[in-house]
Formats: structure tokens, C-alpha cells, sequence
């Protein structure tokens, strides 16, 4: 592996510490996912943002959570989960293989359409449906696009590997 890979790497290691680990991430972390995803559906028909959801996080049993109705977003698992798959992105690039940097990005979305749970704290089977670029929860919606992109831009992804 040349030098710059590994430069890079790095700086992305660095990046992607702030988000948390595949094992833990922080209220603050999971409030500011929160704060910048969340939005509602506007009685004039256009959709904004809804920072105060984020003062609804719980703590569950799969980490930081919002319930919205029956349902719950699990945004600590959907954090570690991208986590997860940015790490091995990454191990990827260090042995040389070429990863996609178009796939890891629609890898990342999914990691957050599998991350709803029920009012009990069950697992939503499969991927949560998308309506667009919203997970809806009633009138609620996350927005996968901004979730994803906070996760790489943190991870200081797009200047190193963006046009792979």
C-alpha cells in the first residue's frame, strides 16, 4: 500500500472515531443523527426539518432510540452498523481490492432501513420500506440521504475515495 492510501486511511480512522464504534455510540452523537435526519410532513404538503425529535432519544435495548408511534428508530445500531461497513470499506482499500465507493454508500442506507424496531423492541424483518428518500413513520420521516452523508463526511470519505 503506498503512502497517500495510507494517509488516507488514516484520516479516515480518525474521522469516522468521532461517530463512535461498532460496539458503542454517544447520546450526543446519536442526538445530532437525530437533530439533522428527522423531518415531518408539513400540512403544506413540503417536508422540514424536525430538530426536536432528538429530545425524544431513549435509551434502549439496541442503544439510542426515537419512538415514533409503534415504531422505533434504532439509531445507534443504524451508527454502528455504518461503522461497521465504513471499517471494512476501509480494510478493503488497505489490502488493495477496489471497493466501491457508490455501493458503500448505498450499503450505508441500508444499514439504516434495518434499523427499526417495534413498540417491544423486535427487530423490523428485512429493510424498513423507503418512500423516496424517507423511512415514514406516519407523518414522521428520516431522511436516508442527509443520514448517509453526515456518516461520510464525518468519516472524511468524499476527498479520498469518492470518485472510486
Amino acid at each position: 500500500m503506498n503512502n497517500p492510501t495510507s494517509a488516507a486511511i488514516a484520516d479516515c480512522r480518525e474521522g469516522l472515531r468521532i461517530l463512535g464504534t461498532a460496539e458503542h455510540v454517544s447520546y450526543e452523537i446519536a442526538h445530532h443523527f437525530i437533530q439533522h435526519t428527522a423531518f415531518w410532513d408539513h400540512p403544506s404538503g413540503s417536508w422540514v426539518r424536525a430538530p426536536k425529535h432528538a429530545d425524544r432519544l431513549e435509551e434502549g435495548e439496541h442503544g439510542w432510540e426515537v419512538p415514533f408511534g409503534a415504531n422505533r428508530f434504532l439509531v445507534a445500531r443504524a451508527l454502528r452498523f455504518c461503522i461497521g461497513d465504513v471499517e471494512c470499506f476501509l480494510r478493503e482499500v488497505e489490502i488493495d481490492e477496489r471497493p466501491s465507493y457508490s455501493w458503500l454508500c448505498y450499503e450505508l442506507r441500508q444499514c439504516v432501513r434495518g434499523s427499526v424496531g417495534n413498540h417491544l423492541g423486535d427487530i423490523y424483518g428485512g429493510r424498513y420500506p423507503e418512500h423516496g428518500d424517507f423511512m415514514l413513520f406516519g407523518t414522521q420521516g428520516i431522511h436516508l440521504p442527509s443520514f448517509v452523508q453526515i456518516v461520510v463526511l464525518t468519516a472524511r470519505l468524499p476527498r479520498h475515495f469518492e470518485k472510486t
